[in-house]
């Protein structure tokens, strides 16, 4: 077994670490494989100008990920990872709604639980609002989040899951931002609609 430590172009080292075994290496293969060939240059392209909504995403991640500070920081900018992802960008009223909707809709057709995705993404929500007023979490605050996930960093660590696997989803399945969206919205009430995102998401699940 070894233990991998992941980098980015970035000088910091990375705040998390990650076991991976022997029986990991051909899917990591299979997966490198795969991502390689529609990453989009904007990840690794440090001198491109132009960015879209998944570069936004990405960096986002790599911010949570990467940059140590306080927690409530690391999550708010999952969050807004999350949200250059699901959210539109003429949508200003029932933020939250929205993009819980959306992700647990997604997330279902890869084993999660939506109603455990709407809690953390809820509960992660708040936090991000704390941090983007200029609070932080309260003694009381933390101690019901620590109520429901032992430590509010396992609820950091649910928000980068999520952020990494919506991300991979987005990438291979070479749809507009918007498109997308619609998809999953109309999902809700039209069968054939959910068969077409339930395939979309099927592409994503094979190297996950």
């Amino acid at each position: 077994m070894a233990r991998a430590t992941v980098f980015s172009n970035r000088i910091e080292g990375a705040l998390e670490r990650y076991l991976v075994t022997e029986e990991d290496v051909p899917k990591l293969k299979k997966f490198w494989q795969v991502i390689s060939n529609v990453m989009p240059p904007t990840f690794f392209e440090s001198d491109m100008t132009k960015i879209d909504y998944l570069t936004v995403a990405y960096n986002r991640y790599t911010d949570a990920l990467f940059q140590n500070g306080v927690l409530e920081r690391r999550i708010a900018n999952a969050v807004m990872g999350l949200k250059a992802l699901f959210i539109k960008s003429g949508e200003v009223q029932e933020l939250v709604y929205r993009l819980t909707l959306r992700m647990s809709k997604l997330l279902s057709f890869l084993g999660y639980e939506p109603y455990e995705v709407k809690k953390i993404v809820n509960d992660a929500y708040k936090v991000r609002n704390l941090f983007a007023h200029g609070g932080h979490l309260s003694y009381k605050e933390k101690r019901k989040l620590e109520s429901k996930y032992k430590d509010v960093k396992n609820l950091l660590q649910q928000l980068l899951e999520y952020l990494r696997i919506s991300i991979i989803v987005m990438i291979l399945s070479n749809r507009e931002k918007d498109e997308l969206i619609d998809l999953i919205d109309d999902s809700f009430i039209d069968k054939r609609q959910e068969e077409m995102l339930y395939n979309i998401v099927s592409k994503a699940k094979m190297i996950l």
